[in-house]
């Protein structure tokens, strides 16, 4: 609002200017232009601002153009004027030359070499603020609208230019009649001709007021031009920069979804994306081929249908249904493992993971991954059915069977075990199987033991002790152990009951 009150009373004061070179009363204007003279003394004051049409009709009584009335230049700062450093040579105003001022109204004085008197043209007393010819023009009156700081070197200049022509003219200001301060532009030329009476000078005043406040006003603009150039470029550098930025960004992440999009086809697991409303939008090629199903017939379908028409309404209502409505309105993941039948495939035993797709806590659909387990499976189950046919040769074999590890200690022992020695399986495991023997026998059952540490098998005959303390005979075979790296594991050792036969072969020696 103040800056708008700044301009309404520089325009007044530009309207009153006009007004004095008409030499026109208020009162005369206001009537040439049809309005009170309160409503021409509150625009002349600032306080109230023309229309369109009164400023046409201003500027016709005027005889002048209506910029010439805006033609003054703004000396608020800036709003950021505070945080600028203080004032540089940029900031200045540019330097005005005389050559490049186009005076607005010219005065004549012409000063006879043997008088100070003189004659002035019409424009200059207009320009001084006195009516044509209505006093005697002298240097002493000229001298006296121009300030005391320059009448000294207008008049210097006015002697010297006529001795000597003065290339450059001065400009000073100048204050007419009424208060009307103005800037001008003073040059002179000597007149010579054969009579040396008539020697003289020819001052020329030139008024310039207007166009120095256009030059200020265009440098001015040109100042904040050149401002609002080098913010909107700093601004447009910036925004290139984030251009930059964001297309490095778009073309990482791009890449990133062609690697995801290579992975999921890639993938041996059956994947496809079913959205919140149960429309599927993305499979990958393993889920078609399991299912039997070209990729373009199941994109595009719902999801629920194509469930129902593999495996029938009822085995979707129960198995299928519940576990599709917790992932999709609620968003609990789910993982199950069951037999399925898929056609060519055959049974398949998949584990099914239903894992619900978020964004910022919203879920967008759910991705059904099918793993195919079908081949562990069978491998676990022959590897159970070997497991079974071992421990069925173990526990139905004469002879009692221990293993045995690096350092003697007994790790298993099977259930003839017990029939043998009298110990239980549970109670040996951990014994060393050097305590099983007879104390006698102790140093030749640990020779064959370094033999087949050294990678041998052996048999030989040994006396155990019972668990009711009786000496028994066996005959013991060891096979030894070796782990991948060819280190000694222990020993995989059979025991037979030879008691019968040595004391048969005691009786007949």
């Amino acid at each position: 609002m103040s800056e708008d009150l700044s301009v309404a009373r520089r325009f007044g004061e530009r309207l009153r200017y006009y007004r004095s070179l008409k030499r026109l009363t208020q009162s005369g204007l206001a009537e040439r232009v049809g309005l009170s003279l309160k409503q021409i003394s509150r625009i002349e004051r600032g306080v109230s601002t023309p229309s369109f049409t009164l400023l046409e009709k201003l500027c016709r009584v005027l005889d002048t153009a209506p910029v010439s009335l805006f033609l003054f230049h703004d000396p608020s700062p800036p709003p950021n004027h505070s945080e600028r450093p203080p004032s540089s040579d940029r900031e200045r105003p540019a330097p005005i030359s005389n050559d490049e001022i186009t005076s607005i109204r010219t005065g004549v004085w012409f000063l006879p070499a043997s008088s100070r008197h003189g004659t002035w043209s019409a424009s200059l007393y207009v320009l001084l603020g006195y009516r044509p010819f209505s006093i005697r023009p002298t240097l002493k009156r000229f001298l006296k609208h121009v300030d005391s700081a320059d009448r000294e070197t207008v008049e210097s200049f006015i002697r010297s230019s006529a001795q000597e022509p003065n290339e450059r003219g001065i400009m000073i200001p100048l204050t007419g009649k009424g208060s009307m301060r103005r800037m001008i532009v003073i040059q002179a030329e000597p007149l010579g001709s054969r009579t040396e009476n008539e020697n003289g000078l020819l001052v020329t005043v030139r008024e310039v007021t207007d166009c120095i406040a256009l030059h200020h006003s265009f440098a001015h603009n040109q100042r904040q031009l050149e401002a609002y150039m080098l913010e909107r470029n700093k601004e447009l550098a910036l925004t290139v920069e984030r251009l930059q930025q964001e297309i490095l960004e778009r073309e990482k992440a791009e890449q990133g979804l062609r690697i995801s999009d290579l992975m999921i086809a890639s993938s041996q697991d059956a994947q496809i994306f079913v959205d919140r409303s149960g429309l599927v939008t993305k499979v990958n090629p393993a889920y078609a081929r399991l299912a039997g199903i070209p990729v373009r017939k199941l994109e595009g379908r719902m999801y629920n249908d194509v469930l129902i028409e593999r495996w029938g309404r009822v085995f979707f209502d129960q198995a299928l249904q519940p576990d599709m409505e917790k992932a999709q309105l609620h968003g609990q993941a789910t993982i199950k493992e069951e037999w399925l039948s898929y056609g060519g495939h055959g049974r398949r035993y998949m584990r099914v993971f239903l894992t619900p797709c978020f964004k910022n806590k919203e879920i967008l659909g759910v991705i059904v991954t099918l793993h195919d387990l079908t081949a562990v499976m069978a491998a676990q189950e022959r590897l159970r059915e070997s497991e079974e046919q071992h421990r069925l040769i173990l526990e139905t074999a004469n002879e009692g069977v221990l293993r045995l590890d690096r350092h003697l200690r007994i790790m298993f022992a099977n259930a003839r075990i017990q029939k043998l020695i009298g110990h239980s399986a549970a109670e040996l495991l951990g014994v060393s199987a050097l305590d099983l023997a007879v104390p006698e026998e102790a140093e030749r059952i640990h020779f064959f033991a370094m033999q087949n540490r050294a990678g041998h098998s052996v048999r030989f005959p040994a006396s155990i002790i019972h668990k009711n303390g009786h000496i028994i005979w066996v005959m013991i075979s060891a096979a030894p152990l070796f782990t991948e790296t060819g280190e000694y594991d222990g020993a995989l050792v059979m025991l037979m009951d030879v008691t019968e036969l040595k004391q048969t072969a005691a009786k007949l020696k």
